[in-house]
């Protein structure tokens, strides 16, 4: 999948590494629910458990450079949804529009090629970018989920209706 110079490599063993070191930085962990430092068997037991049909996990790439992680996971074909989330692991590239570009990309896998309905993103209620740029999405607050991490929603319909809007914006950015 490919959007604007942005693509979306499916995850494979050889990606483990710099995505455990992504992980492992203090500043992408601090937001994240699992916060622990990582190890290498820990990173390989994770890849195992994501390799059926209810998860897509992908490596976000610009000029065949790989700068973070964009991922359905939980997809749940009876209920047509799925969780989404995703990360900028290389600095330099954060606030640069390529999240924009991601997202539209795995939304549209979402609900264009999946056929899904909702989308639900689980966001750490201190990270206020992060809020806001989910609402700036389309996604819309559902649930307190916990003291740390409340739940958004984002339906088809609603992503349909901002699609256009969004991928011109990244006509803007570039």
């Amino acid at each position: 999948m490919h959007l604007s110079g942005i693509n979306l490599i499916p995850l494979n063993i050889s990606h483990l590494e710099l995505v455990r070191n992504w992980r492992n930085n203090e500043l992408i962990a601090s937001f994240m629910e699992y916060q622990e430092y990582i190890t290498k068997e820990a990173q390989q037991q994770w890849f195992e458990t994501i390799q059926n049909t209810e998860n897509y996990y992908f490596i976000i790439e610009t000029n065949k450079t790989s700068i973070g992680l964009i991922h359905l996971n939980k997809v749940d074909e009876i209920n047509k949804s799925a969780h989404s989330g995703l990360f900028i692991g290389e600095e330099k590239y954060q606030g640069t529009g390529i999240a924009l570009a991601a997202s539209i990309l795995i939304l549209s896998f979402a609900f264009e090629t999946l056929d899904l309905n909702k989308v639900y993103a689980k966001v750490n209620k201190d990270n206020m970018a992060v809020i806001e740029y989910n609402q700036f999405l389309g996604f819309d607050f559902e649930t307190k989920m916990n003291d740390k991490f409340d739940l958004y929603k984002m339906c088809s319909i609603k992503f349909s209706e901002k699609k256009a809007y969004l991928t011109n914006l990244i006509g803007v950015i570039n």
